[in-house]
């Protein structure tokens, strides 16, 4: 004998804060949902700000990073008229000095040329100095992309989890909240099962299991039968299960080794209030060797 319980259970948790906008009508305990049905909703408008706002960094970021592309592409072409005007400056200087020296250029003319030369060269080390720092300011503003990016993650991670969407088909066992109430994040507001995955756990005396040990020394597994313990004889309440996996310990009160059967297809049977559901008591048969 054994009582069926559900092979999936889940416990419908909620992970961001905030007021219940929908639920499913088919929520409800004893409710039929299906895969991709959205079960909960959580009002989702300040999530959605917190999406955009971070958005707008991201695009912020993005530009400022152009911006500065764009400040090292001019100053790479600044460089180049820099270094031209340095070069012409030294030898307008290096032309003066040259007469200053025979005597036809005057003292006044010369300063100047230096003056000119120097404030080039000045100039040509100002936007080499520019152009090497940008390495660093690149890399700030880079991190500050990824920073961005990061947040829209997490702003978009919160504005996905308004959402709770069932994984599979199942029914609803237990419901804890209604549409209009706050609830904070690690609520629970229901419980699910998946639909067509039930087991039943049975205790197996010792001495019987000789006659079904030789099946998982072959890497088989034994057939069974679940019917409802309260209609024997009636074969439209048996369902064909097998055993799915014995478990690590023996049980110390009744000396009994514990083992799942796994039910196969239960809702190929009957429709109404005698499907098997989670909490029904069942009587259970394994099918051993035969001997002749």
């Amino acid at each position: 004998f054994g009582t069926i319980k559900p092979r999936k259970h889940v416990n419908i948790t909620i992970e961001v804060p905030g007021r219940i906008d929908f639920i499913n009508p088919g929520f409800k305990e004893g409710g039929e949902f299906k895969k991709g049905d959205l079960l909960i909703r959580i009002d989702r408008r300040s999530y959605e700000l917190e999406r955009k706002t971070a958005r707008v960094r991201i695009e912020q970021a993005q530009k400022d990073i152009d911006n500065l592309n764009q400040d090292i592409a001019n100053l790479k072409k600044d460089l180049v008229l820099s270094r031209a005007n340095v070069k012409l400056a030294k030898k307008e200087f290096e032309r003066l000095e040259t007469l200053s020296r025979n005597k036809f250029a005057s003292q006044t003319n010369l300063d100047k040329a230096e003056q000119a030369y120097l404030s080039a060269k000045i100039g040509l080390q100002n936007l080499e100095n520019q152009l090497a720092s940008t390495d660093t300011l690149m890399a700030l503003k880079g991190a500050a992309l990824d920073m961005a990016r990061v947040d829209f993650q997490k702003a978009d991670l919160s504005w996905q989890k308004t959402s709770i969407t069932a994984d599979f088909d199942g029914f609803v066992l237990e419901k804890n909240a209604e549409a209009g109430e706050f609830v904070n994040a690690g609520r629970m507001i229901g419980s699910v099962y998946k639909k067509d995955g039930l087991d039943v756990d049975v205790r197996i005396p010792l001495e019987k299991m000789k006659w079904i040990e030789s099946f998982f020394k072959n890497g088989q597994t034994p057939e069974a039968e679940v019917r409802l313990a309260n209609f024997e004889g009636l074969e439209k309440y048996i369902w064909k299960a097998r055993v799915a996996r014995i478990k690590a310990n023996v049980d110390e009160r009744t000396r009994t080794l514990p083992m799942t059967l796994e039910i196969q297809n239960p809702e190929e049977k009957i429709k109404g209030v005698f499907d098997l559901k989670p909490g029904t008591f069942v009587r259970c048969t394994i099918k051993g060797k035969t001997i002749d």
